[in-house]
């Protein structure tokens, strides 16, 4: 299943439809469905602010009305664009680095403008760079990725197209990271005609002037926002693209769905691993799937002297049941992950998605809690309440390793007692998930599993892994610095500081006469590929 990028249901209604009927009366009456080409369901809009966190709703508006200096390419798979691992200049002309690796020139391309017809220019580039860096938002952790040596001065706008950067040498992540909506390109004059604050967060939290393909048109917060095709936007054909996109605020991915099957939308995103296996069987309704890089793993705290033993965390890792999971749980719609780094992420150690880091073998595991001298171990295991695969992953867990011998209370957490402990270090196991945007793996080992890094929450601590990350982290060869990668991926898999239990698909549902799905590096559609076919 995980190989399998589109699957289209074909037969009968599943057992929700029923309730589709009662639904369709309110839902089909929805405002906007008249003067729009196509319906997304989803969560509500909470900040339009590129450098803030947000919701997912959010993050996709972001990503379609701020341009970025590059854009990934995309390869069809079987009707689905999915992200390749190249880049080409979008807002940007080109980029060049110095001899010495010590300056960046950013090249902006001629004739830019903004949806109010202003000019974009190398100040906005600037300021954009320098707003996105600073401590305005969780943003300014990418500078270190970035190899940007001085974002508050060492970012100047030369001239109307030219930018010059202060590197600490040649970055391998730049024109990825230069794709992120993170630094989506902003007006400076917009911002300083509309806000006195310093970075502006009071404007740009409700949204300034696009820059990217499409632009606000109306937005009526809880209900829903309206994207339509910038006319200014030139750096791409949009000729094709759908003249406008609503987002509705659907309360529950439920909700979605049977909007869905009643044609009140066109897609319904944020679908449960067992929503989509019913809507197999759903006519009106095409389940898209896609291989991610998104892992789901059991953490182990190696504060705790019980699991300090290698051989005890080995011993979890072999009484794991990774099929049932990833059957059971994700219906299907999850693959085996081979380490923190999971296919299909390029410089992954798995290159064909069939790999398991640990398989299941309760025998071998009796035997290295033997050897480890442990008998009677009582563990709790913490998850996130809000979090069903979390939750339905623990039962699953915990049965296992009773079998094993080791005894866990599952303990679930609100939201934030979850990740106040997780960031406390209270916890002893605890499940998790992460997704990097980019899937490089070098950058999620170094946001996971380095040596103090705040996301660590294993605590999780090898010498010889954090000195093959700083030499990846600025190795330019893609190659060596690979090979570096997967070096520290392999002693991570033998530390054993997680169990690591699937690697998730990307899930969308869509209705069959939709096309041009993107599933970008960063999972957010990109809107000016969608076709409708009426």
């Amino acid at each position: 299943m995980t190989k399998s990028p589109v699957r289209t249901a074909t037969t009968a209604v599943g057992l929700v439809a029923a309730a589709a009927i009662a639904l369709s009366g309110c839902a089909a009456a929805q405002p906007d469905e008249a003067s729009t080409d196509i319906i997304i369901g989803y969560g509500d809009v909470d900040t339009l602010d590129p450098a803030q966190f947000k919701t997912d709703t959010a993050t996709l508006v972001v990503s379609n009305i701020y341009g970025t200096l590059f854009t990934q390419k995309y390869a069809d798979h079987d009707g689905v664009l999915v992200g390749t691992d190249e880049y080409e200049p979008s807002l940007a002309e080109s980029v060049e680095y110095s001899a010495d690796g010590t300056e960046l020139t950013i090249t902006v391309k001629p004739d830019l403008k903004f949806a109010d017809g202003s000019d974009l220019t190398a100040d906005d580039v600037a300021y954009t760079l320098q707003r996105s860096l600073s401590d305005v938002g969780y943003t300014g952790i990418f500078a270190d990725y970035l190899r940007f040596s001085d974002p508050a001065d060492g970012i100047i706008a030369t001239d109307d197209l030219t930018v010059t950067v202060q590197t600490e040498g040649e970055s391998p992540l730049l024109e990825k990271f230069l794709s992120f909506q993170t630094f989506g390109i902003l007006s400076k004059a917009d911002a300083e005609a509309n806000s006195t604050e310093e970075w502006a967060t009071d404007y740009f939290s409700e949204g300034g002037v696009s820059s990217g393909p499409y632009q606000v048109s109306d937005r009526t917060p809880g209900t829903n926002i309206v994207l339509e095709k910038n006319p200014e936007y030139t750096v791409a054909d949009l000729s094709d693209s759908p003249e406008t996109v609503t987002i509705q605020n659907q309360p529950s991915a439920e909700q979605a769905y049977l909007a869905l099957q009643n044609g009140s939308i066109d897609i319904a995103l944020g679908a449960s691993p067992d929503l989509a296996a019913e809507a197999e069987s759903v006519d009106s309704v095409k389940v898209i799937t896609t291989a991610s890089g998104w892992i789901n793993y059991l953490g182990m705290n190696a504060q705790v002297p019980a699991l300090q033993d290698v051989r005890v965390r080995q011993a979890i890792d072999l009484l794991v049941p990774y099929q049932a999971l990833r059957d059971e749980v994700m219906a299907g719609y999850a693959g085996p992950a081979y380490g923190a780094d999971p296919y299909p992420m390029n410089g992954a150690l798995d290159e064909t998605g069939d790999k398991q880091a640990y398989d299941t073998d309760p025998d071998a595991a009796a035997q290295l809690l033997a050897d480890a001298g442990v008998s009677d171990l009582n563990l709790t295991l913490t998850v996130q309440a809000s979090d069903p695969i979390a939750v339905k992953s623990a039962t699953f867990i915990q049965s296992a390793l009773k079998d094993g011998g080791i005894t866990v209370a599952v303990d679930q957490l609100a939201d934030a007692e979850y990740f106040s402990a997780l960031g406390d270090g209270t916890t002893e196991l605890f499940i998790n998930s992460w997704y990097s945007w980019g899937e490089d793996p070098v950058y999620q080992l170094n946001f996971l599993l380095r040596t103090g890094q705040f996301t660590n929450y294993a605590r999780y601590s090898n010498a010889a892994v954090d000195s093959l990350l700083d030499q990846a982290m600025v190795e330019a060869d893609e190659t060596a610095r690979f090979d570096l990668g997967k070096q520290a991926q392999q002693l991570v898999i033998d530390d054993a500081p997680w169990a690591f239990l699937f690697a998730r698909n990307n899930l969308s549902l869509t209705s069959p006469e939709v096309g041009g799905v993107t599933r970008p590096d960063d999972t957010f559609l990109r809107l000016q590929y969608l076709t409708l076919q009426q």
